[in-house]
């Protein structure tokens, strides 16, 4: 040990914290994330919501004239709901059909009684994905709808009530 060379004081203190910064970066790849752990894109932790298809065909029942005029519409569509990091309750949803003809055009409102009527419990768990399929019942309609437009409402675990607003082209 007597022929080791003298390094500067500042060299050996330069070597020290190289070699703890390279021990951390070797142990860090060792580490194996339990399966129970969350993996959350960004710091979003709003439930999505989708609708589909997209976009909405447009098909009129001619099986039902209506009087004066117009043609029934009764799209079937999905209403597609992943809960982020909580649960979250589906609550209601309105389902405005745009057709230019007013600021909302006519407009199907489905509350939680009825929803949980359609599908038993609207509950949808953290981590989850759930499909609602509506039928709404817009009556006689006259003018051609362009987009068709939802507005969910969910509330979390916590009771935060949150309105996600949707739209589909109709074509």
């Amino acid at each position: 040990m007597k022929n080791l060379p003298k390094l500067p004081k500042g060299a050996v203190h330069a070597v020290a914290v190289l070699s703890i910064g390279m021990l951390g970066s070797i142990t860090a790849g060792c580490y194996d994330m339990p399966e129970h752990a969350p993996m959350v894109n960004a710091a979003d932790f709003r439930p999505f919501i989708s609708l589909a298809p997209n976009p909405i065909t447009f098909t009129p029942l001619s099986v039902f004239p209506c009087t004066g005029g117009g043609f029934v519409f009764d799209p079937s569509l999905h209403l597609v709901i992943t809960a982020s990091v909580n649960d979250v309750t589906f609550d209601s949803v309105t389902i405005h059909l745009v057709d230019g003809s007013n600021l909302g055009g006519p407009s199907v409102t489905v509350p939680r009684p009825q929803l949980t009527t359609l599908f038993g419990s609207t509950l949808i768990r953290a981590g989850t994905t759930r499909d609602f399929v509506l039928s709404p019942d817009f009556g006689c309609v006259t003018v051609f709808p362009t987009a068709l437009q939802t507005t969910a409402v969910v509330v979390d675990s916590s009771g935060v009530q949150q309105t996600i607003v949707l739209q589909g082209m109709v074509k």
